[in-house]
């Protein structure tokens, strides 16, 4: 190591970064987003962090609150950018429309090295992947090749408590950084209400998307309109599966879950396409 690459270790432990992660990062353009809206405080502490790292961090969100709404688009409504300042900007659509927009808008030059969406409030494990926006920007992400982290801090109910997030962001960051996937494999960090007790609680578990026992979470309610249904935050969380994310954040671990972008299941071309030719030859009597 030359003394000038000493120096700059040196001054990067000084700050409290990883070196490696900074050395990783070094002049690399970082998108800071989420589903939760531009004023939302889980994007605060993201965007604390990226300044950490690096020198060219934008923080492009949507313009209010779009929590579940997945990898949706805006078809009818005029999409506008609010400009909130150098390199800050809100989009009045969803998430997705807010990744999009800001890659032509801001990006035409040059597209960010590395998207954050986060911190979510509340957590993004097992069905929840799928509804959530915090997980569909990643997954669009590296639909362009941008390597992307989605980071989650679990509630209880409904209750925000950023205490874990608070406590162990720093560090699973830089341990996840050093992960060597594709920029095309998105990875889902869910932060538990609270960290488990045991010695090794704060080892990273790198687990399966999983399921809930209760896989609707609707809560009947009443008001003078006559009943109703919502989804809120009661849902029984029991694991249905012991090995995945689910039950990793439930039993107070902090989950780490590698996701992608396609929906096709390649693991059964093969079985449909034999069973309809053989359906089309016993449909054919000329066969």
């Amino acid at each position: 190591m030359s003394t000038s690459a000493g120096q700059q270790q040196q001054q990067q432990l000084a700050r409290g970064l990883n070196p490696v992660v900074a050395e990783q990062l070094r002049g690399r353009r970082i998108l800071v987003t989420n589903d939760d809206g531009i004023d939302a405080d889980g994007l605060a502490r993201l965007e604390t962090l990226a300044r950490r790292y690096s020198d060219d961090v934008w923080v492009i969100a949507p313009a209010t609150h779009q929590s579940a709404r997945s990898r949706g688009i805006t078809l009818r409504t005029p999409l506008r950018v609010l400009d909130l300042g150098e390199q800050r900007a809100a989009v009045t659509g969803t998430p997705l429309d807010t990744f999009m927009v800001g890659i032509q808008h801001f990006f035409d030059d040059r597209l960010p090295d590395l998207v954050l969406s986060g911190i979510n409030h509340g957590g993004n494990t097992g069905a929840d992947i799928g509804y959530s926006g915090t997980c569909g920007i990643v997954m669009e992400a590296a639909m362009h090749g941008i390597r992307g982290v989605a980071f989650s801090q679990h509630t209880v109910g409904g209750v925000m408590d950023w205490r874990v997030a608070d406590a162990h962001l720093d560090r699973v960051f830089e341990q996840v950084m050093q992960v060597a996937v594709p920029d095309t494999v998105p990875l889902s960090v869910n932060f538990p209400a609270s960290m488990a007790a045991q010695a090794d609680a704060e080892r990273l578990l790198v687990v399966p998307q999983g399921f809930r026992a209760d896989k609707i979470g609707l809560t009947p309610g009443e008001d003078e309109e006559g009943p109703y249904y919502s989804f809120g935050h009661l849902r029984d969380n029991t694991p249905g599966s012991p090995v995945s994310d689910v039950a990793a954040v439930v039993g107070g671990r902090i989950s780490v879950t590698p996701l992608r972008f396609k929906c096709d299941h390649t693991d059964f071309l093969e079985s449909v396409g034999t069973q309809l030719d053989l359906i089309e030859r016993m449909a054919d009597p000329e066969s």
